[in-house]
């Protein structure tokens, strides 16, 4: 913007009696003119009030700024950080899937345990068996129903800590496993 441009803008500003006036061009270039009013009284004491409006009395700022950029990078800053909370979020829930994978199967429930589907028959694990999340692991009775326990994720079953009809309450510590990558 010319110097010569913001005199017009002020002088108008004058003759149509505006006291702040902002332009912006498509370019992102911004002005913002503010008109100081002045008061002063007469020497005599009296009430009458004049108001002086020159263009030497009316300030202005201006201000060049590329509002475009400016957003961009605020926006890439603002992926920046939720990227980065994002990775943040994923490495904690990692470690912690890791350190659960690495210590044991607890009980959703209370209950009775049971390590098969019936007296006599085979266990659904042993020591050493490898399972896969979502395959059967042990039944816990509860009010009569028969809930089966399944794996929580891909593991090795180290040891089971509990014995067939033994009484488990909620969060105990059913098998310790370790977790392994296929």
């Amino acid at each position: 913007m010319e110097i010569e441009f913001i005199k017009e803008l002020a002088l108008t500003m004058k003759e149509i009696d505006i006291n702040e006036l902002e332009y912006s061009e498509k370019n992102g270039e911004r002005i913002k003119l503010k008109r100081n009013n002045r008061f002063k009284s007469d020497f005599e004491g009296q009430k009458n009030i004049r108001e002086y409006n020159d263009l030497d009395n009316c300030q202005s700022s201006y201000e060049k700024k590329d509002y475009t950029d400016n957003t961009i990078k605020n926006i890439d800053n603002q992926n920046d950080v939720e990227l980065e909370r994002n990775e943040k979020n994923k490495q904690e829930a990692s470690e912690k899937l890791e350190e659960e994978k690495n210590t044991s199967i607890k009980s959703n429930m209370i209950g009775t345990f049971y390590s098969s589907s019936s007296p006599g028959e085979e266990s659904f694990v042993k020591e050493n068996s490898k399972v896969k999340k979502g395959d059967v692991i042990c039944i816990i009775e509860s009010m009569k129903l028969m809930n089966e326990i399944k794996a929580p994720f891909d593991c090795e079953i180290s040891k089971c800590l509990i014995q067939d009809e033994e009484i488990v309450e909620f969060g105990q510590d059913l098998f310790e496993v370790r977790g392994f990558d296929d």
